[in-house]
């Protein structure tokens, strides 16, 4: 029967409209002529069902494979395989989330690729994201709870999935970033918002006001700076750089929050996690081979911008994000020759939008950013009312 239905399937036109995986509308518009399509009637750009099928099935043979031919172990007294396996139509509905609009589309698919038993292309090991994921959390436990100055290079911290070295996370995220372009250029001229937290009494005005403390202020840790390191903190909007600077449990008798507008005076580089590209579809022959990575950098940029409660545990959480920030300020450029400025990243105050940090110390900021004394907005910041 299934044989008969790919018979009549071999000269079965469709078009790009039923399906919505950008790389497959690609390929039937690339390998289509004008002629009627067979799922919805319509006069269209169409091409064979079995081009477009056995095209899909590439994709799919890039990740998943037969559940037989794979070496999947099976448990008797379960009566089911010890690693997750999908049929075809799990694979294609829920797995790999193929969205089709036409029931007889899906059905004709299914019937293509058989009814076997699919899993992942080797089902006992790991796969990228997750042996990253793994060694992004160990450098974390490490860093953390045993060690944050002499860890680079030795043996005792070769604790990584794989017996990795548990600072070769910092290269395998910087090698990502630098394959898949994760670069923003800042021309001159750039707005830059900083917020400062103050009293009715001492309004900020100068420059040195709003820029990144002295290093002799710089008490306190940040998400990317230690302290005693300065850093200027800011955001592209004065919303999101107000929501991150306020601080509603402070003990401090703050009132007021001051606004300064900084621009940049050259052309900045900074590493853009804030705008990752999307998930690349599997069907995409050039760029299904960053799938994986794709996956980590978006669970490793949530960990980068999670919210951390200003507890004291602070001192600790902020660590690994600290050390990142130190490898891509100096040794990402000296092993890619590339200058590097700061890092944009989303904001966890104000969702949907980008805070960044950029590794100018407070002298660096007066000589590399103008400050615009005549944009300096002031807003009271509400108090809480206890019932």
């Amino acid at each position: 029967m299934i044989e008969l239905i790919r018979a009549l399937n071999e000269d079965r036109p469709l078009c790009s409209n039923h399906i919505t995986d950008n790389p497959i509308k690609a390929f039937i518009k690339k390998t289509g002529s004008i002629g009627e399509c067979s799922y919805c009637g319509k006069k269209k750009n169409v091409t064979s069902f079995i081009k477009v099928a056995s095209f899909i099935k590439k994709g799919i043979l890039r990740f998943y494979g037969d559940a037989n031919n794979e070496g999947c172990s099976w448990d008797k007294e379960e009566q089911k395989s010890l690693v997750a396996t999908y049929d075809t139509e799990e694979l294609l509905k829920d797995k790999i989330n193929l969205r089709v609009d036409n029931d007889l589309l899906m059905c004709d698919l299914i019937d293509y690729l058989g009814d076997g038993t699919w899993c992942k292309l080797d089902p006992y090991g790991d796969d990228e994201d997750e042996e990253l994921s793994y060694n992004w959390d160990e450098f974390k436990r490490v860093v953390k709870h045993v060690s944050r100055y002499v860890f680079f290079g030795s043996k005792q911290f070769k604790s990584g999935m794989n017996g990795a070295y548990v600072d070769n996370i910092l290269y395998e995220i910087g090698k990502r970033v630098n394959k898949l372009k994760l670069f923003s250029t800042l021309e001159p001229g750039t707005d830059f918002y900083r917020c400062r937290r103050h009293s009715f009494k001492k309004k900020p005005v100068k420059a040195e006001d709003f820029t990144s403390p002295s290093n002799d202020e710089a008490k306190f840790p940040n998400r990317m700076s230690p302290a005693g390191i300065s850093m200027f903190y800011a955001a592209f909007n004065p919303e999101t750089a107000y929501e991150e600077t306020l601080d509603p449990n402070s003990k401090f008798p703050i009132e007021i929050m001051s606004t300064g507008v900084f621009k940049n005076n050259k052309e900045l580089t900074l590493i853009n996690l804030a705008r990752l590209p999307p998930l690349p579809s599997i069907f995409d022959q050039k760029k299904s081979s960053d799938y994986y990575s794709m996956v980590f950098l978006e669970k490793f940029v949530n960990d980068l911008s999670a919210t951390v409660a200003k507890d004291g545990s602070e001192h600790i959480e902020y660590i690994p994000t600290q050390i990142i920030t130190e490898y891509f300020r100096y040794t990402h450029g000296d092993l890619t020759g590339k200058i590097i400025d700061g890092i944009i990243y989303p904001s966890s105050r104000n969702p949907g939008n980008e805070a960044c940090v950029l590794f100018f110390d407070q002298s660096q900021c007066l000589e590399k950013m103008d400050f615009l004394a005549n944009r300096v907005h002031r807003k009271p910041i509400p108090r809480l009312t206890i019932i």
